[in-house]
């Protein structure tokens, strides 16, 4: 799940859902600037509210998207458990449209 706010900051809010039979111990979000291979790309540990939901922000300041203009980005998701296993990389949805708040 992906959600944008804007104000002064933009922020992607990213949330994932994850379980395995030990016991998920850590999910890392990634996104990827799609559209520049050069382009922006970020890592975060995400949060979990207790019952296997995952959370996490990645903060785009203004000015990251030039006004008037937008980029594609890539949200990925890795869940690793208490045994050190980690999961394939699942893909929140293949394009997701970042836009400058302007």
């Amino acid at each position: 799940m992906y959600e944008q706010k804007c104000g002064g900051i933009e922020v992607a809010v990213v949330t994932v859902d994850a379980s395995d039979n030990v016991g998920v111990a850590l999910v890392k979000a990634t996104f990827t600037d799609v559209v520049s291979q050069s382009g922006a790309t970020g890592t975060i540990e995400l949060l979990t509210d207790g019952t296997g939901i995952w959370t996490g922000s990645f903060v785009f300041p203004r000015g990251t998207i030039p006004p008037g203009s937008d980029t594609i980005l890539q949200f990925t998701a890795r869940a690793f458990d208490a045994a050190g296993n980690e999961s394939a990389i699942a893909t929140a949805r293949p394009n997701t449209y970042l836009f400058a708040c302007d």
